[in-house]
């Protein structure tokens, strides 16, 4: 058996042992073991599909060491309704259907434009579900996902979820749950952001932010763009900003960037929403295509380039939560509540928040040069 299937194992287990008294062999190998679910609009009916991992008995055939394994396949199952699919699901299966080791659950901007709650709401009250599974959207039909062969990983559902996981934790994206999306929806003027996936050049791909306004899918935004979401959100944000050389425009500084403090301040003034962002960043030079001498005027030049640079992020990234969006997705309303409940009762969050002014202040300290030039560790050490 290989590594990746030991690991599939682990994981489908350690659900079981815990949501379980007592469990034997022929337990597990009679149950159907979810790994991930797809829901779209097909033809004007939900298509219910996903991926499930069934584990093999020691005789099973084909395996010519009679050891037993874990396969992976797909099922499809339609109806009118979630209801209906499931049923219909639950008509054509030999064993019971386990949620607790589910890793993703795909949805497609069909069924995301008319609304994903019904499916959020569903699995909030199944108690098998994990209410820290990663949604996503998809671009293509998630029963298309389904069906690539996935060579860099177990299945399409532990794909997404490792590659989501990975970009979180090198500070690069944001990696919300189903239990993030029904507490915000809660506020009711706020928006959400989920992942939003598709198929490029054969494989499955993170193409950028999926927006949503009372659970129903209004937009995307780029990858490119969701810099700006990062900074934000993100609980340790790390980007690489590019800049132009200061004394050869051929050349390119790459700084690796790092926040050190995030503050977000409200007022409302004269009927007026003001938001104030305040970020400090660290900086790191990770390389130069030219090597360029620095003194402390330059390297005051590359922190403003550099703030400027996160700065123009930010406000595009707030732009089009107001202009393009009319919606709320960063939360800033979670912090205004929060500083000012009284007035927060009295006011139109949404028309407020359309017309508010906002003050983003970014201070970077580039703080490493990595002695690429001898004249970075003279003004570094001195």
């Amino acid at each position: 058996m290989t590594k990746k299937y030991v690991s599939l194992l682990l994981v489908i287990m350690l659900p079981t042992l815990l949501l379980t008294g007592c469990w034997d062999y022929h337990d597990i190998n009679m149950t159907n073991i979810s790994i991930s679910t797809g829901v779209d609009i097909v033809n004007g009916q939900i298509e219910y599909t996903g991926e499930v991992a069934k584990i093999a008995p020691a005789q099973a055939k084909g395996n010519e060491n009679g050891g037993g394994g874990i396969g992976v396949y797909n099922f499809y199952a339609y109806g009118k309704d979630l209801e209906q699919a499931r049923a219909a699901f639950d008509a054509g299966v030999p064993y019971p259907h386990f949620l607790g080791a589910a890793r993703a659950v795909i949805f497609s901007t069909s069924y995301a434009k008319q609304s994903i709650a019904p499916y959020l709401h569903r699995i909030a009250q199944i108690n098998d579900y994990r209410k820290t599974i990663l949604p996503v959207i998809s671009r293509d039909h998630p029963a298309e996902l389904f069906k690539l062969k996935v060579e860099s990983d177990i299945s399409v559902a532990f794909l997404i979820e490792d590659m989501m996981s990975s970009l979180t934790k090198q500070g690069k994206a944001i990696y919300p749950t189903v239990g993030h999306l029904l507490s915000d929806d809660d506020i009711k003027t706020i928006g959400e952001l989920i992942p939003y996936v598709g198929i490029e050049e054969g494989s499955i791909k993170y193409l950028g932010l999926a927006v949503l306004k009372n659970l129903k899918m209004v937009g995307t935004i780029n990858l490119k763009d969701t810099s700006g979401v990062v900074y934000l959100l993100a609980k340790k944000p790390s980007i690489t900003e590019n800049l132009p050389g200061i004394e050869n425009k051929n050349n390119t500084f790459s700084l690796l960037t790092s926040l050190k403090k995030r503050t977000f301040n409200t007022d409302y003034v004269d009927g007026k929403l003001i938001i104030n962002i305040d970020m400090n960043f660290d900086a790191t030079l990770n390389y130069q295509y030219y090597t360029e001498s620095t003194d402390e005027k330059k390297l005051k030049v590359l922190e403003d380039l550099v703030a400027q640079s996160i700065q123009g992020k930010i406000i595009k990234i707030i732009a089009m939560s107001q202009k393009e969006f009319d919606c709320d997705f960063i939360g800033f309303a979670k912090y205004f509540r929060a500083q000012h409940p009284l007035i927060y009762r009295k006011i139109n969050w949404e028309e407020s928040y359309r017309n508010a002014d906002f003050f983003v202040n970014i201070q970077v300290n580039i703080h490493n040069l990595n002695l690429a030039d001898p004249n970075a560790r003279t003004l570094y050490f001195k």
